[in-house]
């Protein structure tokens, strides 16, 4: 039968505090006669997840067609199967492949839906991507974040609230701002040095302040993932299923490793709730099997939890959360408290810090790419607005959806960071490169409506005197050729132009017949921004 026992309190061990909680047990907290201590149930929180680099050995696609498609498909009929089961997710760049691709079927939407209804699937984080914290820029953060959340709102009608970045090699105090300004109220890590003395002095858990200008309104609840350099992992890891599913003959011992390592953990934690992140990169390929033998061990655990003390559920990541708050009745003040401080170098290691700046041609056009779309953006909302480019139907900014996708995806943490194969790498800058052309392509077309060169009525296309090709650049023979430079900024600029070309007897001039400053140099390298080969710069 369950019993609610309201309060339980651990003598003899750090901290002495009492905890306010409910547990299900036939017997409450029993107490050891030598010595006299009272014997508190642990609550661990089984929550399955998998991890899927948005790029990494394998190009987006790659992953998705490999692995993320069977993970999906296999999760939901996993899930409708057995309603006491629970998954999180976090990639939307691959979430959203899965949901718009053709062979997803209507039925597997609707159970997804349901799924989310009831609580059984649950996103988590839901930006684009789980994105790098050190070579990101914090508008790419915010831009991947709106597309993931803005599909999700649109499609589910629900809003993640928990943070989840726990493959980024370091922590960033940015990113918990950025999550408790964009309504989140915890923010999981987990690559971060020196675990070992979180865990001795129960500091994985602590109160996040990542700004001190902005202060309480940055403070968010954080936690580090103990265990293992991959905690994300550490469970996973230590129960081969695949190899060795559950049966009637090994479910005692895999209950008593699952146990052992409980016990071993709950001295880290401040209340008797432990996360048992149960998965790990691209797990769950084939979920039933998978779920078969986590229910087998699940009921043993719950057959034996009046003697173990350890309570244990399929749980969602809000439910965890939920738990430890009730725990301290929602008083973090017996939590460290962390203002301004991140968690790098990871590792102590020039290995982590020398992607801070390796790879300098890709972080260069992920550079550009952010300021492209920005501009174009910026451009096509000013036309639209001003009813000069209305786009009435839509349909031109459709071109700006390639440079927003591409963007996003290279937030990933093996994306701008450049720890990507080569293969990958080229996927990204490709993608970018042409998006960006998609999205000036656009640009000019608005430029062109501002200019008078020609009426574009209810749709927005490059006019035929100005484009972004440099065609004309680079066969340049004779005459005069139009360069409209934009500035999106609300202030002066003043820089350099790069402009690729064949011949270098040419002069320039402003829009008042003015000579303008210029030189022409011999050039060896493919402009990057045009991707094309010219004699000269």
């Amino acid at each position: 039968p369950a019993a609610t026992t309201p309060v339980f309190t651990y003598l003899g061990e750090k901290p002495q505090c009492t905890y306010s909680f409910q547990v299900r047990s036939s017997v409450a907290c029993p107490v050891q006669q030598a010595p006299q201590r009272q014997v508190c149930p642990i609550n661990v929180w089984l929550v399955p997840h998998t991890h899927d680099d948005v790029g990494w050995l394998q190009t987006i696609d790659g992953y998705y067609q490999s692995a993320v498609k069977h993970i999906l498909d296999t999760v939901v009929a996993a899930l409708v199967a057995n309603p006491s089961r629970k998954f999180m997710y976090v990639e939307q760049a691959f979430f959203w492949r899965w949901w718009t691709d053709p062979n997803t079927s209507d039925t597997q939407r609707s159970q997804l839906k349901t799924l989310v209804q009831n609580g059984q699937f649950e996103f988590v984080l839901g930006g684009w991507t789980m994105p790098d914290e050190a070579c990101t820029t914090f508008g790419a953060e915010v831009d991947q974040l709106t597309l993931g959340h803005q599909f999700i709102y649109n499609t589910f009608n629900f809003r993640p609230t928990k943070g989840w970045q726990i493959d980024p090699f370091g922590a960033s105090s940015v990113t918990p701002t950025l999550s408790k300004l964009a309504g989140f109220d915890v923010q999981l890590i987990d690559r971060t040095t020196n675990k070992g003395e979180m865990e001795a002095n129960q500091r994985l858990q602590f109160v996040w302040q990542g700004s001190p200008s902005l202060g309480k309104k940055s403070e968010i609840f954080g936690e580090v993932m103990g265990g293992g350099a991959n905690g994300y992992c550490d469970w996973f890891f230590s129960f081969d299923f695949e190899k060795d599913p559950v049966n009637s003959g090994n479910v005692a011992q895999y209950a008593t490793t699952f146990v052992n390592m409980v016990n071993a953990r709950k001295g880290w934690y401040k209340t008797p709730n432990i996360l048992a992140q149960w998965g790990c990169d691209f797990a769950f390929q084939n979920a039933t099997p998978m779920f078969n033998s986590m229910d087998k061990l699940v009921a043993q655990l719950q057959a034996t939890q009046d003697t173990t003390h350890v309570f244990v559920k399929y749980a969602t990541l809000s439910e965890y959360w939920q738990a430890v708050f009730q725990a301290v009745n929602n008083n973090f003040g017996d939590f460290p408290v962390n203002i301004g401080g991140d968690f790098f170098d990871y590792d102590d290691s020039l290995w982590w810090s020398g992607y801070f700046t390796s790879r300098v041609q890709l972080k260069g056009i992920v550079r550009r790419g952010e300021a492209t779309a920005r501009a174009m953006e910026t451009l096509y909302s000013i036309g639209r607005a001003s009813g000069v480019a209305p786009d009435t139907s839509g349909t031109a900014a459709n071109q700006l959806t390639p440079l927003r996708l591409a963007n996003a995806d290279a937030t990933h943490h093996d994306g701008v960071t450049g720890t990507s194969v080569p293969e990958v790498v080229s996927m990204y800058e490709n993608d970018i490169l042409n998006g960006a052309q998609a999205a000036g392509t656009l640009g000019a077309g608005v430029l062109s409506a501002f200019l008078g060169q020609k009426t574009l009525g209810g749709e927005v296309a490059a006019g035929p005197a100005l484009t972004t090709s440099v065609d004309a650049l680079l066969n340049f023979k004779n005459g005069t050729i139009p360069l409209v430079l934009y500035n999106s900024l609300g202030w002066t600029r003043h820089d350099i132009i790069n402009l690729p070309i064949n011949r270098n007897d040419v002069r320039v001039y402003d829009a008042a017949n003015r000579p303008v400053v210029f030189q022409v140099n011999q050039n060896f390298d493919v402009d990057e921004l045009f991707n094309v080969t010219s004699t000269y710069r």
